[in-house]
């Protein structure tokens, strides 16, 4: 039997397919089983991840059911220019990324809070977001 260990809850902003930003209410769990999921509310719809080894993962599981109704979640871990870490995933849970620039190594000045919120212009679908990690990886 699992138990739940931690307990996250977050405000977030979600645009909509009208264009209209609404608030939605994020919530995350870190179960005994080292896994995690996340639950997202906004207006009357609610939105839940797999259980999945980190909260990133977890938000490309919510970003692709938002994707299938035309709407996006405006948080730094939808931007094309963060990505974490594999220690950062099995540490923080994913909880933390880095913002990545092309030719440039991470630095601990570069972790951002996926879930803090960030303008609509950075945000890109999970597999433009794999791309630019890998173009980053190989610009240096």
């Amino acid at each position: 039997m699992k138990n739940t260990i931690k307990e996250i809850n977050r405000e977030v902003t979600i645009r909509d397919e009208f264009g209209i930003y609404q608030k939605g209410n994020l919530s995350g769990k870190v179960y005994s089983n080292d896994k995690v999921t996340i639950n997202l509310k906004v207006m009357d719809k609610s939105f839940f991840s797999l259980e999945r080894s980190n909260f990133f993962d977890c938000l490309i599981d919510i970003r692709n059911s938002l994707a299938a109704l035309n709407w996006i979640i405006l948080c730094n871990g939808a931007r094309k220019d963060v990505y974490p870490s594999g220690m950062g995933r099995q540490m923080n849970k994913g909880l933390m990324a880095y913002q990545l620039t092309f030719g440039q190594a991470v630095a601990a000045s570069d972790l951002v809070d996926i879930f803090q919120e960030c303008p609509e212009e950075n945000i890109a679908s999970p597999e433009l977001q794999k791309v630019y990690f890998e173009e980053w990886f190989e610009s240096f």
